[in-house]
């Protein structure tokens, strides 16, 4: 005991999953050599049943003798007790009658069966060639038998004999059943052993009738030979037979095939039993071959009556009713059936005409399909009768069948007619596109805006164009136009795709000049109509304008009474007109620029705007509030003026209000806007720069009247500061310059350590005005103090940094490359650029560094906030101002 075994029961079954499969487990050990197997089968049917000793205790794995074991399991029932063996779940069911009869039953059946082997194994072999050939047969057969089942019986015979043994010993009254197990064994022996004396006994009538035997069949292969070439001469090979005949007598050939076939299985079995099966090979060959060959024949002609009668009933179908999807189908599936018969067999006529007959079939199908498209119109049924003969065209009678066609035998002209359809198919996408272009352009409408909204309904101009969307589309149609021009199958739609493809070349240039014409018109209009001052000064222009004038409102009208874009563009002479207006105001605009650059040369500051600022400065320059907002491109900080109305005359400017921050400068002299617009903005900028020249004049002298901190944002009576921010940070610059340049006076009068008690008095002064931020004053003025910090800064570290350098005159580099503001007589270059902006002595506002001297220019910078000065700021000044010094220009490279 103690060995391991895995037992599976498995269904026999043809299904792709394989069936049942049950793993069994319950095996009772008996320590003995014996193990008992309970199990209950899972559904009855026959199943495999695989027994593999697992090679427990060195000994080697596999299958038990004997195993996979064949069963078969059946449902209860009377019939089945007696047929089958007794199920055995228990020990005590080896002692059941049933199995001990069932047993001797098929022990007795078996010793009759051993008896009966051994007394045809002992017969005598007749001398007649029919008798004595079935004996021989018989017992050779018999022997063949016994030697494959040898091993099978030799199992069966001690499984038996050990199962009867071992009922005995558990008390089963067996003892004549024993005897019977013994006896059906010394039978079995009896039959081993006769089987070398009776396989003696026939060697000689073996070989007489292996001879007889082998002639025979080398003669019935010659006969099949023969037989073969004889059915290929078959009237059923040839096509000119009815299909019902021809299937009739391939049957009657199938028919003889089978027997014939049962006469070689016959012939088959005493080569095999002569031990010359090969000479029956090629004769097997041949017989299938001619199976084969027969069956295929029954498949053409299966095929060929199945398509005579999709011929004919295609030749009744409607033309209105075609289906060419089902023809082509069905042809198509003709024709693979067709390619899967033998090719042993496609030499016949009924293959090769019904093969034909298929293929100008599906040759014709998808004619049929293009024939039947709505493109084909008269002109293409009249070039397809040229080819065919005369018929009746559908589109004469469609209600006549498809056979008037099918007759003409298309495929013959397969070529020409799908060349015909090909061209037809063209036409119909042209004309189809042609159609959809003439819709859309019988559609398309101006989109107008009003050029003066305000004016009566009567006076309103309309200033024209497409959408975008329109307009793209008119670039993709002109496109597909121009390719319907190169088409050779427009022959039959010429003159319309002609007035397309000028239509839309028109629509094109004139949508494309109108707009040039409007945006110059809309340009001048309100200069040589609205603004009398332009028509003073420019009156042969004006009236040059007030004809095109006429003209350009005359054309928009029209247009937009139209509506339609195609039609109004089409007008004949229209672009050509419209080309000699846009000459005519190209005119005007250049006699108009001619003017235009004699104000700006009057005033240089026009240069800097653009050509409809500076025209809408000119035709308001009576009307000075008009021209305010334009303000800030003319003045580099300024965002506008305070204008002071004068009864029954010109305004006054009485400040100048910020662009940049907040801050409103009183003008020291009130300006009056009197004159052409040019000379009262030129007025108005010597009046901001005087107006600036005078606050550094005061607040040079205020500085050192008053607490630095209370000099900052200095205030008149009204509460606002009195002077400019940007004169607060000049007039600091100037003093923190002449204190350092103090400094250095002293130091060379003994006093070593007067810069950096300047340095100290800096600190001081950053240290005040920090407070003075934090203190409740104005946005505007908390500003002024946060760039006065920045500036203090940076003079505060290049102070220390000198202090440190150990640098003690002011001509040293260190000093001389710093960015520094005098009051002081004129030095340097430009020296007489700013005459009417000179104090006492001479002295002006100016910039020093290096060996470069630039007068400040009182631009107005409004009150913004500033970057901190780094060392590289430093160095873009030096190199900035040397740059102007030497009259190279500042622009970065």
């Amino acid at each position: 005991g103690g060995d391991v075994f895995t037992i599976r029961l498995t269904e026999v079954t043809d299904t792709p999953d394989g069936g049942i499969q049950m793993d069994i487990s319950t095996i009772n050990d008996k320590g003995d050599g014996r193990y008992i197997v309970t199990f209950v089968p899972p559904a009855a049917g026959k199943f495999i049943l695989t027994i593999t000793f697992e090679g427990t205790f060195d000994g080697i794995a596999g299958p038990i003798r004997g195993s996979p074991f064949a069963c078969t399991f059946q449902p209860p029932s009377d019939e089945m007790t007696i047929r089958c063996v007794p199920s055995i779940a228990r020990e005590d069911d080896f002692n059941s009658s049933d199995l001990i009869r069932k047993l001797y039953t098929d022990t007795t059946k078996r010793a009759g069966d051993f008896k009966r082997v051994l007394k045809e194994l002992k017969a005598d072999i007749p001398s007649n060639d029919v008798d004595g050939l079935e004996a021989l047969k018989k017992i050779k057969d018999l022997m063949r038998k016994l030697d494959n089942d040898r091993a099978a019986n030799q199992l069966l015979q001690e499984q038996t004999s050990n199962l009867f043994h071992y009922m005995k010993k558990i008390g089963a009254h067996v003892d004549k059943e024993t005897v019977d197990v013994e006896n059906l064994a010394k039978l079995f022996h009896d039959v081993q052993v006769q089987c070398p004396d009776t396989e003696a006994r026939i060697t000689e009538p073996t070989r007489v009738f292996s001879e007889k035997t082998e002639a025979t069949i080398v003669e019935y292969e010659k006969k099949i030979k023969k037989w073969g070439d004889t059915i290929k001469t078959l009237d059923f090979w040839d096509s000119k037979l009815e299909p019902d005949k021809a299937l009739e007598k391939i049957e009657m050939q199938l028919v003889e095939w089978d027997n014939e076939k049962k006469r070689c299985a016959e012939k088959s079995d005493l080569s095999r039993i002569f031990g010359f099966p090969h000479l029956m090979t090629d004769t097997h060959k041949m017989m299938t071959a001619l199976r084969t060959d027969i069956e295929g024949s029954k498949t053409v002609w299966a095929i060929i009556k199945r398509t005579k009668a999709f011929f004919v009933a295609t030749h009744e179908i409607p033309w209105l009713s075609i289906d060419c999807n089902a023809l082509a189908m069905e042809i198509s599936a003709t024709l693979k059936e067709l390619k899967k018969i033998p090719k042993e067999i496609q030499w016949c006529d009924a293959y090769k005409w019904i093969l034909k007959e298929c293929q100008a079939f599906d040759k014709t199908h998808p004619l049929l399909r293009c024939l039947s498209s709505l493109y084909m119109r008269s002109r293409h049924w009249k070039r397809i009768q040229a080819l065919t003969g005369e018929f009746t065209p559908p589109d004469v009678n469609p209600d006549q069948k498809l056979g008037f066609l099918l007759s003409k035998r298309l495929h013959e002209y397969a070529g020409e007619i799908g060349e015909i359809c090909y061209e037809a198919e063209k036409e119909q996408e042209l004309e189809t596109k042609l159609v959809e272009l003439e819709e859309i352009w019988a559609q398309v409408e101006w989109e107008m805006v009003p050029y003066n909204p305000t004016a009566p309904e009567d006076d309103q101009v309309p200033l024209l164009k497409i959408s975008e969307d329109n307009f793209e589309l008119l670039e993709t149609n002109q496109i597909d136009v121009q390719t319907m021009t190169s088409s050779p199958y427009q022959s039959e739609f010429e003159g319309r795709v002609t007035e397309m493809h000028e239509g839309l070349a028109s629509v094109n240039e004139v949508v494309v000049i109108f707009g040039e014409i409007q945006r110059s018109w809309s340009y001048l209009e309100p200069l040589f109509i609205q603004s009398e001052e332009v028509k003073n000064q420019l009156p042969a222009l004006t009236a040059d304008f007030e004809d095109i004038d006429v003209e350009v409102r005359k054309n928009l009208r029209e247009a937009w009474i139209t509506k339609n874009v195609k039609k109004a563009c089409t007008k004949p002479g229209l672009f050509k007109f419209l080309e000699g207006i846009v000459e005519k105001l190209e005119l005007c605009k250049h006699r108009l620029k001619e003017f235009l650059d004699g104000r700006r040369r009057q005033f240089p500051r026009f240069y800097f705007m653009s050509e409809a600022d500076l025209l809408d400065i000119l035709s308001n320059g009576s009307n000075p509030a008009k021209i305010m907002p334009h303000a800030s491109k003319i003045y580099l900080a300024c965002k506008t003026m305070s204008l002071v109305t004068n009864p029954g005359g010109r305004p006054t400017a009485s400040a100048f209000v910020s662009g940049v921050g907040q801050e409103v400068v009183d003008f020291v002299e009130p300006v009056l806007l009197e004159g052409e617009a040019e000379i009262y903005l030129e007025a108005l900028l010597k009046a901001m720069k005087f107006t600036l020249f005078k606050h550094i004049e005061r607040s040079l002298v205020l500085y050192t009247q008053e607490p630095r901190v209370e000099w900052i944002n200095h205030q008149d009576a009204s509460g606002k500061p009195m002077d400019a921010a940007q004169i607060i940070l000049l007039a600091a610059g100037v003093h923190y310059v002449a204190e350092v340049e103090a400094s250095f006076a002293a130091m060379a009068g003994g006093d070593k350590e007067s810069l950096m008690r300047y340095n100290k008095k800096q600190e001081i002064q950053l240290e005040d005005l920090i407070k003075l931020t934090q203190s409740k004053i104005s946005n505007a003025e908390r500003q002024r103090v946060m760039c006065l910090i920045t500036m203090d800064a940076h003079g505060r570290d290049i102070v220390a940094n000198m202090v440190r350098a150990g640098v003690d005159v002011a001509s040293h580099f260190m000093w001389q490359s710093q960015l520094k503001h005098y009051f002081s007589p004129t030095q340097g270059s430009f020296l007489n650029r700013d005459q009417n902006f000179r104090g006492a002595n001479n002295s002006r506002a100016q910039i020093l560094i290096c060996d470069a001297g630039i007068p400040y220019d009182y631009e107005y910078l409004g009150n913004g906030p500033r970057l901190v000065i780094t060392p590289l700021t430093d160095r873009i000044y030096v190199t900035a101002t040397q740059a102007l010094n030497l009259k190279m220009g500042c622009a970065p490279a």
